[in-house]
This record gives structure tokens, C-alpha cells and sequence, in this order.
């Protein structure tokens, strides 16, 4: 658009045509006139700034021109207005010559000269991109929304804040509570005798009052039979088209008490059982010692809250706690490890305990440990000591009767060989006496070996 001239005096008269030309160049709206050629003859300057025309003057210029992209059914269009029809368009796309896609809201209107014949149209245009990706966004918004509150599997209900009339309840609510749709819209809670206690009611309101909001609240609903279920209640104090309203949440807990109760029980048992075992059982987390049982402060000497959650090296042998230590980090660690082997506790200063030690990898509060069985064999271990001493003893024993047994052969046979000898010599000779040293040493040699035969 050519750059306006600087005024150089008092103006002067002006023609309707002029006066036209101003009035729809400085309107606040993208509007164009042109003839029934479809050549501009005038034109606001928002038209050139929603379009985002080049700052050049389009008087005399056809619209086809600077819109070589214009759709086909569009000039239909605006042949179809040059017949005198008015054709309004609320939300259009509109193809960019550069690939991008514009959003316009557009009206055109046939315009008449002296004689009444139509002399071309007015295009009023407005570029709605922005405005129909925000609308998009607040629709898919609200899709999400739909569906989150409608397939959500815990009840969701939106009522007044002013009397509690149900606005909408999605079909998790309904099927909480046992009652059709058309039987709870349009009512309260109240009236669907919801509620096992009214006062949890009165109780839960005025919190909602006071801060806005309400989590978690346990509270006994009714069904529509009348049976009772736990539930937790999460409201939230919103605004629905101007009016105040609350927006509940229901999580029936049924199952989750019941888990809970289960679990109770079971801890129940394994407490019982883990107390009155007869073997020493712990739980290692973290280097600590943690929820021993009676027969841990009885093998350590110790009192029982003495030792829960100490650092259970404390009472190894010094010789055996690096092997202790690693087993357990492999164990942690889901390498192979010894299913059971044997080390020394420190009962006291003095005292030193021989056990047998059985881990498993297992959890507890939520975080990797070891559960441990020990059983205290040091009795044991005496009782096996004394038993291969005596198997060494009796082996050192057996060894011994067979050498005595064969070097008590060897002696009859220096005996009998002596005699003989002793037989072929006078009894004058001198070696006669030699001959009877040598039995009375063989002699002494047999005695010692019947008693080692004993």
C-alpha cells in the first residue's frame, strides 16, 4: 500500500467515492471492494496486514492475482454473489500459496451502483488461525476430559456446591453405588441415601468449606440395596459455566481393607512363627540388623532392643567378617553364593559361638535384603572334634596292632633262628652268652608288643 502524503493544508471537499476509499481503508476489519472483474478498488489496511501482503498498492490489481491459490469453489462463490446472493462462511480453511493453511471467517455481499445493477462485491475476511487452534485445543481438551471422566475406573461426580444435585456422574459411580443414571442426575446424595453415617457428611463439607478441597476422606457409602462399602473421597471445589460446583472422586477400598486385613493376618502368623522358632532369624538391610527374633538376643547375649538395627558385623569374628560381609553383598547382588556355610559370632569378649547360617535374597519395606536363619552348632562342633580325635585315635591304633603284629613275627623268628644256633654250639662257647642276650631282648620286645595288642 503506497505510503500515505504528509496533509499540506486545511482539507478540502471530498467525494463519496474518496470518502468510501477512507472510510474502508482505516476500518478496523479485513474488508475489500471490488468490481464484478474481481479487480480491487479499494481495500482496509487489516486486509493487508491478515493476509500478509506486501506494502504495495492494489487498486486495479484482480484479486486472482495476489491470491493465485484461491480455491475453485471459492470463485464460484463470488460469481454466485455478482447474481446478488450473500454468502456467509463462519470457519473455512483457506490454502496458502507457501504450503501453510489458514482458518478465515468470511461474508460477501453484492454491491449495487446508481442504476441498481450489481457493480461488484464487498469481501469482509477475518483470519481466525490462531483463534480456531485455540478452539481446537479447548475441544480436544475437553474430549480428553470426556473421556478421562467417563472411562475412569473410579467414580467421579460432578454436583452443585449450592444444593448437591448431581450434574453428571460417570458409570464407575454408577456402578458403585447400584443405581441407574436416570435416578441419580438431578438428585443429591442425600437422596440416593448415600451415605451410611450423615454426620461423615457434615464433617466432610465443612472441611471442603474451609480449605476448598478434601483428600482421601474414608468414609462408609451405602448401595442402592443398602449394603455398605469403604470408601476414600477426594472433592475438589471447581466452577462449571459460572456456578460453583464440587467434583468427587470415590475409590472403593473394599479390596484394599480386605488385602490389608490379609496381610495383617499373615504378618500375624510369621510373627508368631519367627518369635517362638528355635532358630536364630533376622533380616540384613543396609549393614543393619532388623527385626530379630528372640533366639538373635539370646545367641548374641544381648537384649533384644539392643541389637535391632545395629550393624550386624559388629558381631563376627574379626577372622571371619570379610567373608561374612561379601557373601552377603553377592547374595544382594544375585551372584552365587554358598547356600549355607559356617563362621564365628562374639557372644561376648570371651565368648566365641560357632553357627550355620541359611540366606535368602528376599524384601523388605520396599528395598533388597536378606532373610537369615542361624542355628548356634558349636555343641556340635565340639561333639564332631572329639569324634575325629577318637576316629584318629583308633586309626593310630589299628596302624599300631598291625605293626605289632608283624614285628612280633619278626621277633619269633630271631627267637627261633637264636635257639637253633644255641642248640649247635657247646655250651662252653663263648658266644653262648651273646645268644642269650639277644633273647632276652627278643623277650623284652615281645612283651611290648602284647602290650600294644593288649
Amino acid at each position: 500500500m503506497p505510503k500515505e502524503k504528509k496533509n499540506q493544508g486545511p482539507p478540502g471537499p471530498m467525494d463519496s467515492k474518496e470518502l468510501l476509499r477512507l472510510f474502508i481503508r482505516y476500518t478496523p476489519a479485513a474488508v475489500a471492494l471490488c468490481d464484478t472483474r474481481m479487480r480491487y478498488l479499494a481495500y482496509s489496511r487489516r486486509w493487508i496486514i491478515d493476509y500478509n501482503l506486501p506494502d504495495e498498492d492494489l487498486v486495479g490489481r484482480c484479486h486472482y492475482d495476489v491470491f493465485p491459490e484461491t480455491p475453485a469453489h471459492w470463485k464460484e462463490e463470488h460469481r454466485r454473489c455478482f447474481s446478488g446472493e450473500v454468502i456467509r462462511k463462519e470457519e473455512e480453511p483457506f490454502p496458502r500459496a507457501d504450503g501453510s493453511l489458514d482458518w478465515v471467517r468470511r461474508e460477501l455481499h453484492p454491491w449495487h451502483d446508481a442504476d441498481g445493477r450489481v457493480g461488484g462485491l464487498v469481501m469482509f475476511a477475518e483470519v481466525i488461525t490462531e483463534r480456531k487452534k485455540a478452539q481446537d485445543e479447548v475441544n480436544r481438551s475437553r474430549e480428553r476430559l470426556h473421556k478421562l471422566f467417563h472411562a475412569n475406573p473410579h467414580g467421579i461426580t460432578l454436583s452443585t456446591l449450592k444444593d448437591g444435585r448431581y450434574i453428571e456422574v460417570n458409570q464407575a459411580f454408577l456402578d458403585q453405588v447400584g443405581w441407574p443414571r436416570e435416578e441419580v442426575i438431578g438428585r443429591t446424595s442425600m437422596d440416593i441415601g448415600l451415605w451410611a453415617d450423615p454426620d461423615d457428611r457434615e464433617r466432610a463439607m465443612k472441611i471442603t468449606e474451609r480449605t476448598g478441597r478434601l483428600r482421601n476422606f474414608e468414609v462408609m457409602f451405602c448401595r442402592k440395596g443398602g449394603e455398605r462399602f469403604p470408601c476414600e473421597w477426594t472433592v475438589e471445589v471447581t466452577e462449571v459455566d459460572g456456578e460453583p460446583c464440587i467434583l468427587s472422586v470415590l475409590t472403593d477400598i473394599s479390596e484394599r481393607e480386605k488385602a490389608e486385613a490379609a496381610l495383617r493376618d499373615s504378618e500375624e502368623k510369621y510373627r508368631i512363627i519367627v518369635e517362638n522358632a528355635n532358630d536364630v532369624i533376622f533380616i540384613a538391610q543396609d549393614g543393619l540388623l532388623k527385626f530379630p527374633n528372640p533366639k538373635t538376643a539370646e545367641l548374641l547375649g544381648l537384649p533384644l532392643e539392643d541389637i535391632e538395627n545395629t550393624p550386624f558385623p559388629r558381631y563376627i569374628h574379626p577372622d571371619d567378617r570379610d567373608m561374612v560381609i561379601e557373601n552377603h553383598r553377592k547374595r544382594l547382588a544375585g551372584e552365587p553364593t554358598p547356600q549355607n556355610y559356617a563362621f564365628r559370632v562374639l557372644r561376648s569378649p570371651d565368648e566365641v559361638r560357632t553357627v550355620q547360617i541359611s540366606a535368602v535374597l528376599t524384601e523388605w519395606e520396599g528395598k533388597p535384603a536378606t532373610l537369615n536363619f542361624i542355628r548356634d552348632v558349636t555343641e556340635q562342633k565340639k561333639l564332631e572334634t572329639q569324634l575325629q580325635q577318637a576316629q584318629r585315635l583308633e586309626a593310630i591304633g589299628t596302624l599300631a596292632g598291625g605293626i605289632a603284629h608283624d614285628f612280633n613275627n619278626l621277633l619269633m623268628g630271631i627267637q627261633g633262628n637264636t635257639s637253633l644256633l644255641m642248640m649247635e654250639l657247646d655250651r662252653e662257647h663263648p658266644h653262648q652268652s651273646r645268644l642269650r642276650d639277644i633273647q632276652a631282648q627278643v623277650k623284652r620286645g615281645a612283651e611290648l608288643t602284647q602290650q600294644l595288642l593288649g
